[in-house]
């Protein structure tokens, strides 16, 4: 089988390009540390331990000007309480396979590969010692993968266009990635962060695209990277690969909806059994694309604790593995394989209620674009203990989010 290898330049698939405009889609962080210091008292003045007991934000709490850019008005077009949102009536399952759309290599120069495949974990002897990871993996200092894009889930039309190239999104509900949907879901039941979203319809299908996240400190990953890089390879002619994405559509209740999510390794258990080194013996062709039954999330840590909080990130991914490696300062003596797909029906059941209130979450957030006029809007919370209403704001200049030539690729003419 001949490899198939497909590069893409952004500028050439679809003219002409239409520039992603307005905001940035990487979430800010406080830049000094008098900011960071201010921002800690503020959060503890006025969070829910302020002086008057009374749980309401205090008037020094930090609030981002940016979290306000560009509105129409200040008066909100649609309002929707998630306190009071009853939940969807139709049951949440995982029971239905997903399907794969497309899947692609992020390169550092921008470029991605198609269909791409990634990194193939090695099954190593150990112990092994890796470094900790490098300062300069900091929010403030990493390229953010949205940077080169020229309009929202660029690399998901063109990579769909070269792997799936009759599928078209007309009976499709919800384009949105797996770290939104966790979000949402805890949006859903208990938090108190504040956030915006970009949303947008094509038709009738809704587009929920990160803004805008409030700041938070950057947290040391520790030996988190190190791990993943030094325990998993890319395959032939990926090794310049950052990350491998891809976007599954299954159903979320009785919204269909289009899933992207990045995958952190592929895990094959035919290499342990045989000895075969598959980083050395993988072509990448089209006809080799990875199969989601091994796709795996790999996390590190440094002490024994519940993998609980990995859950949602698992299901919403349909990741079905999860590896675990335990260290002490970086020397990795233990590597612990969990099947999560075994782990999905349980946990889905568990938060059913909460998982259906959050299709019903997603149906609201349609439904309010529509209140704004079918054009792209701003769904903005500003956190506030006492109360979880999300507000719709039309926004003072509008136009097309999405290039013509990508709307009627993928929902024909009369969606353009």
């Amino acid at each position: 089988m001949a490899r198939v290898i497909c590069l893409f330049q952004t500028k050439y698939l679809f003219s002409p390009a239409q520039s992603f405009r307005k905001f940035s889609h990487c979430s800010p962080y406080l830049k000094s540390e008098a900011g960071l210091v201010q921002h800690k008292t503020d959060k503890h003045n006025g969070g829910e331990n302020n002086a008057s007991g009374d749980g309401r934000p205090a008037p020094s709490y930090f609030r981002d000007p940016r979290m306000w850019e560009g509105l129409k008005s200040e008066v909100p077009d649609h309002t929707i309480d998630v306190a009071t949102l009853e939940p969807s009536v139709t049951p949440v399952s995982s029971k239905t396979p997903s399907e794969l759309i497309c899947s692609y290599n992020r390169q550092s120069s921008g470029e991605i590969k198609v269909p791409g495949y990634a990194a193939i974990w090695q099954h190593p002897k150990l112990p092994v010692t890796v470094p900790r990871d490098p300062q300069d993996n900091k929010p403030e200092t990493r390229p953010t993968k949205w940077k080169s894009l020229q309009y929202p889930f660029q690399r998901a039309f063109e990579a769909t266009a070269l792997m799936n190239p009759d599928f078209r999104l007309n009976n499709v509900d919800i384009v949105i990635t797996r770290d939104m949907l966790q979000k949402l879901l805890v949006f859903c039941s208990k938090t108190r962060q504040s956030f915006r979203l970009k949303l947008f319809l094509v038709n009738n299908t809704l587009f929920v695209d990160r803004f805008f996240i409030e700041a938070t400190e950057w947290m040391d990953t520790g030996h988190g990277q190190s791990f993943e890089t030094g325990f998993a390879r890319f395959p032939p002619g990926l090794e310049s690969s950052t990350a491998h994405d891809r976007f599954l559509r299954y159903p979320l209740g009785d919204l269909s909806c289009m899933v992207g999510l990045a995958v952190d390794a592929s895990y094959e258990t035919d290499n342990k059994a045989k000895g075969v080194d598959r980083a050395e013996s993988t072509p990448t062709t089209m006809a080799n694309v990875m199969p989601q039954s091994t796709a795996a999330e790999v996390k590190s840590m440094f002490q024994r604790r519940s993998t609980n909080g990995i859950m949602p990130q698992l299901w919403f991914g349909r990741t079905p593995w999860l590896i675990v490696g335990f260290h002490n300062e970086g020397t990795f003596n233990k590597i612990k394989v969990t099947d999560a797909a075994a782990l999905f029906k349980a946990w889905e059941t568990e938060r059913q209620d909460d998982l259906r209130r959050l299709t019903a979450f997603l149906a609201e957030l349609r439904e309010g674009v529509r209140k704004c006029g079918g054009k792209e809007c701003a769904a903005i919370y500003e956190r506030d203990p006492t109360s979880r209403v999300i507000k719709f704001y039309s926004l003072a200049e509008t136009e097309p989010v999405l290039p013509v030539a990508v709307v009627e690729r993928f929902w024909g003419k009369e969606g353009a």
